[in-house]
């Protein structure tokens, strides 16, 4: 949804309107989406799961911006060996 966007839910029915009472259709998109991307995956809690997911999440996003000499020290400064 974007700003000024308003979502009606009803037991059957969604309604998508603007705060002007503009009727909006949705745009239904699919994705390709590993089921354990969203799961705890072994972690008490998400936070920790984000926590060490920070790393990778960096590498993945910046491409080859980062080394991996460089993700070695991300590394050891949030497992507290660095």
């Amino acid at each position: 949804m974007n700003d000024n966007d308003v979502a009606i839910i009803h037991r059957k029915e969604l309604i998508l309107k603007t705060l002007n009472n503009d009727k909006l259709i949705p745009k239904i998109q699919t994705i390709d989406l590993d089921t354990r991307e969203i799961e705890k995956d072994g972690f008490e809690h998400f936070m920790l799961k984000e926590i060490f997911e920070q790393p990778r999440s960096i590498l993945d996003t910046s491409g080859d911006a980062f080394c991996p000499i460089i993700m070695k020290f991300i590394w050891a400064d949030l497992l507290g060996d660095g």
